[in-house]
């Protein structure tokens, strides 16, 4: 029958379908009908159709709306009911028997509170017994209006929750957007300047950063909000599909003239080389890809720069943002540090004097402590 449900997120779509003379739960539309996970059946065919991508080497499995698995009544009762959390438990059990190099991501698109519960017990499970890794949407969000705004401030009220709501120990899926998104070269508007310390707030967090294709060239949105235009095909190079003669499955997305691989790759200011830049900081400095973050707080707490520690044993590094497109001063009390040497900085960063740095419109410094 029809219960009548509607979906979760608001609005009037139904989540029960007709097909002949019964209906079909499908929570997002009537295309996609769900899998009913109660079934042990189900659930088998599931662990038999990851095994056969696990044996063929993927290195794991991103795993959509892991909120929505089981449902057990209309509105809210389609999110995050103990039946969901169980199943994943078991699924993650399968995954460490038999593949324990493997990673199981959540994607829960919710706020921090309704995500950590997705890592599960840390005490059964080192790093916990559900996922191993969530995508961080708030943290995310943060970062972009931080950079939007010249604001701090949502940027570190999304770490702070990270702190105080997630496990400790677990590991953390940091990103800028998705393909379910808005492009971030699209999103800051009209000001691809933006872009530049947004990426340099990702690369110097805590946790795995994660990359959708084409935003390290700045790939701008299609024209639309639809998927398609979302996904457009990658530019690699200005004129043609890269690595194919063959015709592309949708039309390029504007700006491909100069957002594409081949006119950025031997670039040292392009997009492209400050990505690669930060990720060979990252590879190369301990602190950066597994360290803790410890806020420094600045005199007089100026919203339109940010800046923290990242420690990792004797390694100490101090990272500083410069959010505002206008020269920003930072200060800070010192500890008796004996000096800094510059480890990453854009054009015109120098070296910390006296607990204190004039940096430029939308700079980002990093310096070792010693």
């Amino acid at each position: 029958d029809d219960p009548g449900w509607t979906q979760p997120w608001g609005g009037t779509s139904p989540t029960w379908h007709k097909r002949g003379d019964q209906y079909y739960y499908g929570i997002f539309w009537g295309g996609m009908p769900d899998f009913n996970f109660r079934n042990p059946e189900v659930m088998a065919e599931a662990k038999a159709i990851a095994r056969h991508w696990l044996d063929r080497g993927v290195d794991g499995f991103r795993l959509d709306a892991a909120r929505h698995l089981i449902e057990s009544g209309p509105g809210q009762q389609q999110n995050d009911t103990p039946e969901t959390h169980e199943a994943w438990r078991d699924f993650s059990a399968f995954m460490r028997a038999e593949y324990p190099d493997r990673l199981m991501l959540g994607e829960i698109w919710a706020d921090s509170p309704e995500i950590a519960p997705y890592y599960g017990d840390i005490k059964a499970v080192a790093g916990g017994d559900e996922f191993a890794m969530t995508f961080n949407f708030p943290l995310a969000g943060g970062a972009i209006q931080a950079v939007n705004l010249a604001d701090s401030g949502p940027l570190v009220a999304a770490l702070t929750k990270v702190r105080t709501l997630y496990p400790a120990g677990v590991l953390d899926g940091t990103f800028l957007a998705n393909h379910d998104m808005t492009r971030l070269a699209t999103q800051p508007g009209t000001d691809p300047a933006k872009v530049r310390p947004a990426v340099a707030v990702l690369m110097t967090l805590p946790g795995t950063p994660w990359l959708d294709y084409g935003e390290e060239v700045g790939m701008l949105n299609g024209p639309t909000g639809d998927d398609e235009d979302k996904r457009t095909p990658m530019p690699w190079t200005d004129s043609d599909s890269g690595f194919t003669a063959g015709v592309p499955w949708h039309r390029f997305a504007p700006g491909r003239e100069t957002a594409n691989v081949a006119a950025q790759l031997e670039d040292p200011g392009s997009l492209l080389s400050r990505y690669r830049q930060l990720i060979h900081q990252r590879t190369s400095q301990a602190a950066l890809s597994h360290g803790d973050l410890v806020p420094v707080q600045l005199n007089g707490a100026p919203r339109d720069v940010v800046a923290w520690e990242r420690i990792s044993g004797m390694s100490r590094l101090l990272v500083i943002h410069n959010l505002s497109g206008e020269a920003q001063t930072a200060t800070w009390a010192t500890d008796g540090t004996g000096g800094y040497e510059l480890v990453f900085g854009d054009p015109g960063v120098g070296l910390p004097a006296a607990g204190g740095i004039t940096m430029p419109a939308h700079a980002t410094g990093i310096w070792r402590v010693f």
